[in-house]
């Protein structure tokens, strides 16, 4: 039995076409998670523990914290959460109420300081 030459041409063409969908829904799902790779490391923030650690190590709020704890103060951090930074606050906790020390804007992105 002899196969028709057009037959198997149009074999050879269906069979490019297959390879060049696969190739094409290869490049399709490399370039999606791409991406989404991007997207996640562009939304990738700081946490509220992170911002408050942050706010924290500063010289001058160690310095404050060292000053105010000998004096037997208890002192406490906030974080709020507004949009693109964390707004935190350092205070002292007079038991009936809080007093706050200074606040503090962290970058949600980067960690810097925006005070």
């Amino acid at each position: 039995m002899k196969i028709k030459p057009f037959i198997l041409f149009s074999f050879i063409i269906l069979i490019l076409a297959l390879g060049l969908i696969v190739r094409q829904q290869v490049k399709i799902n490399s370039l999606e998670k791409q991406v989404l790779l991007e997207e996640t490391i562009k939304s990738a923030t700081i946490s509220q523990e992170k911002a408050i650690e942050i706010v924290n190590s500063l010289p001058e709020v160690q310095e404050k914290t060292k000053e105010l704890t000998n004096l037997g103060a208890k002192l406490v951090f906030f974080a709020f959460d507004n949009d693109n930074y964390w707004l935190v606050k350092f205070a002292e906790d007079k038991s009936t109420y809080v007093t706050a020390i200074e606040w503090y804007k962290v970058d949600k992105k980067t960690g810097n300081i925006l005070k």
